[in-house]
């Protein structure tokens, strides 16, 4: 369980805000795991938050869940298409909720 998110510059790259981020981490009801791509500095496995933001918007979050129980968010965006089927699986899981 999260107790709280941190932000690295990166999660803001594409304009994407703290609050949005917040509310597809909160509301996305199903994480991802997705490898590091190779040239990235941080090896670790990457927690993938798919969901809509509070205005409807599809978003993917990219991020680490730190030793603190905290979520690193390193990556935030709208949602590419190569994520598409993965953020379908997601809606089903959270229509069980």
């Amino acid at each position: 369980m999260l107790v709280g998110i941190r932000y690295a510059r990166s999660a803001f790259k594409h304009g994407i805000t703290a609050g949005q981020i917040e509310y597809v981490v909160a509301h996305c009801g199903f994480v991802f795991d997705e490898e590091a791509p190779a040239n990235s500095l941080i090896e670790d496995v990457r927690s993938l938050y798919l969901g809509d933001d509070m205005n409807g918007v599809s978003i993917e979050v990219a991020g680490l869940e730190l030793e603190s129980g905290e979520f690193l968010a390193i990556h935030a965006m709208k949602l590419r298409a190569r994520f598409r089927a993965q953020y379908e699986q997601a809606i089903q899981y959270r229509k069980l909720l």
